[in-house]
């Protein structure tokens, strides 16, 4: 049982806050990437992360959470 509603289609007075708005998030996020391995023929190479690291321009992270009552 129990219901749902998409708060973003909700109508609300001018000025009112819809859910979760102005109430922020506290958490902690940790970003890992493998390490780089290349075969070169018989070889494996590890490849420094540092420097695979520096071609990444750009991360995006989406969120999404509700809550329920």
């Amino acid at each position: 049982g129990g219901w749902q509603t998409d708060s973003s289609k909700v109508k609300l007075p001018k000025g009112r806050l819809k859910p979760f708005q102005g109430t922020g998030v506290d958490s902690t996020w940790h970003l890992s990437f493998p390490t780089v391995v290349k075969a070169i023929g018989e070889k494996r190479r590890h490849f420094p992360q540092k420097e695979m690291l520096k071609l990444i321009d750009d991360v995006v992270i989406e969120v999404t959470y509700s809550a329920k009552m």
